[in-house]
């Protein structure tokens, strides 16, 4: 059983593990300026870029409740599991077209996978 410093480390390490998987959930918003200079978006798909994360949150939260994931599984493996692949959607939106239905699909992906980061983590 660890000692409270090991706890302390522990609970420093999800807390940073937790606050730079979520930064994932706002990156669409702070790099939204730079996809408007590569690709003429309209209104509805700069605002599907943004919320289709929220959506894919919800679904995903639904989906892990509904499955029980966190108590059938460890849950920091799900945690893990869950990160790296936000992490890999999120990645995939470099090479795919700017705005488009892929892009916009991804970031729901992302939503989702976060489902398995922030309440497990949580």
């Amino acid at each position: 059983m660890p000692g409270p410093a090991g706890k302390i480390g522990s609970m420093a390490l999800l807390v940073a593990a937790q606050v730079l998987v979520l930064s994932l959930w706002f990156i669409s918003s702070a790099t939204l300026p730079r996809m408007l200079a590569e690709a003429a978006l309209s209104p509805a798909r700069q605002a599907a870029l943004a919320s289709t994360v929220q959506i894919g949150f919800v679904a995903g939260a639904l989906g892990s409740a509904v499955l029980g994931l966190a108590d059938r599984f460890d849950p920091r493996r799900v945690f893990c599991c869950a990160a790296v692949g936000a992490a890999a959607a999120n990645a995939a939106l470099l090479v795919v077209p700017v705005g488009g239905d892929l892009a916009i699909g991804l970031r729901g992906l992302t939503g989702a996978l976060l489902a398995g980061v922030y309440p497990v983590g949580m």
